[in-house]
C-alpha cells in the first residue's frame, strides 16, 4: 500500500502549495489544461466529479441514490494511454487531508489500471496532465 501511496501523492510541501480553496484550483486547472486544446483535442474530456461539497442532507440521499461515490477523485480524463485506462486527479489546498476513503478509492482506481495522482499545486497538476497525454 505504501508504494502506491507513494506513485500517486505528488503533493509539494505546505508552503508552495495552493493557498486558495480547492474549488478556485481546480477551475484554474482545467482553464489552463483546455489550453492544450491544439495538441490534445482529447483534453476537452476533461471532466469535474462533484463530490466534495458539503450539500444537505436532502441532496445527500439523492445523489447517493443516483451514485455518488465518496472519495472519487475531483477530475477525470477518460483517455487511455500506454498501459492505463484513463487519468484521475484529486486535488487539495495547502494544509487539505486526505481521507481513508479517498485513499482506497485511489488505490482500487491506480490497481484497476487506470493512472491516478494527487497534488496541491497548480502547475504540478498542469505538468501531470500533460505528461499523461503525451505518452503513447
Amino acid at each position: 500500500m505504501k508504494f502506491i501511496r507513494d506513485e500517486i501523492d505528488w503533493r509539494v510541501p505546505s508552503a508552495s502549495a495552493w493557498q486558495g480553496k480547492e474549488a478556485d484550483l481546480q477551475v484554474q486547472i482545467v482553464s489552463r489544461a483546455l489550453a492544450l486544446a491544439s495538441a490534445y483535442p482529447e483534453i476537452h474530456l476533461l471532466h469535474a466529479i462533484p463530490n466534495g461539497d458539503w450539500r444537505g442532507w436532502g441532496t445527500g440521499i439523492k445523489l447517493k441514490a443516483q451514485g455518488v461515490i465518496p472519495g472519487i477523485p475531483d477530475l477525470c480524463l477518460p483517455v487511455a494511454r500506454c498501459d492505463s485506462h484513463g487519468f484521475y486527479l484529486e486535488l487539495k489546498k495547502a494544509n487539505g487531508s486526505v481521507k481513508p476513503a479517498q485513499w482506497q478509492v485511489m488505490t482500487a482506481l491506480h490497481r484497476g489500471g487506470y493512472t491516478v495522482r494527487l497534488t496541491n499545486h497548480l502547475g504540478v497538476a498542469l505538468d501531470l496532465i500533460h505528461d499523461y497525454l503525451k505518452s503513447k
